[in-house]
């Protein structure tokens, strides 16, 4: 069990990296603007759970693993500049007028979003070297067995980050009713979230391995 201080210090960590810009936030805002509360939360809730993907492999220590193939990192890393690009098109490409005949069911929407969320966490690998680097700095092997402080601390993280990003969902999420009565002004956020998206892929992309 990781000392008391150890788990306030991780917990100031844990809410600098969740409110930090980012692929993470910039989804979640993006989707509460759009689909209101609901839909920020849809995507939190997808980003969170790959988080616990994150922490499982950590646990195991695969992620030690991973990180150490240069072609696993290199194919996560792509991957995930591919997929931000292909939800910054979306967004650039949305006129903001209002839903099409064609739009999918509410059901399918839900489970979009959450998929959006889960695939944007999974495939950034900034996440796979947070885990790495600072994860092992608070973990000490004499409070017990590590896979169990590695799950703590990163039930810590998921509960943190959790909160973080309901609360920016719902408060993006209630400015994004404002913005619906108006498809100007909806075109226009979408721009911005499109190529905050874009450009995070592009720094993603040129990013040198840490």
């Amino acid at each position: 069990m990781p000392a008391p201080e150890v788990l306030l210090a991780f917990a100031a960590v844990c809410f600098a990296a969740a409110i930090a810009p980012g692929p993470d936030i910039l989804l979640i805002s993006s989707r509460a603007v759009a689909r209101g509360p609901l839909g920020g939360a849809l995507a939190a809730f997808g980003v969170v759970t790959g988080l616990s993907v994150h922490i499982l492999l950590a646990a195991t220590g695969l992620t030690a693993l991973f990180a150490s193939s240069m072609a696993a990192f290199e194919v996560i890393r792509w991957a995930g500049v591919g997929y931000l690009l292909y939800l910054a098109w979306g967004l650039l490409r949305d006129s903001g007028d209002g839903p099409a005949s064609d739009q999918p069911s509410a059901m399918r929407q839900y489970s979009s979003l959450f998929v959006q969320g889960l695939l944007t966490n999974l495939l950034n690998p900034k996440a796979v070297l947070f885990f790495l680097a600072l994860l092992p700095q608070f973990v000490d092997p004499a409070r017990g067995l590590v896979p169990i402080q590695i799950a703590i601390l990163g039930l810590e993280l998921m509960v943190i980050a959790l909160a973080v990003f309901l609360s920016v969902a719902y408060l993006v999420g209630i400015l994004g009713r404002g913005l619906a009565r108006s498809p100007w002004l909806m075109r226009l956020q979408n721009r911005v979230f499109g190529g905050a998206l874009a450009g995070t892929a592009i720094w993603l992309a040129l990013a040198e391995r840490r």
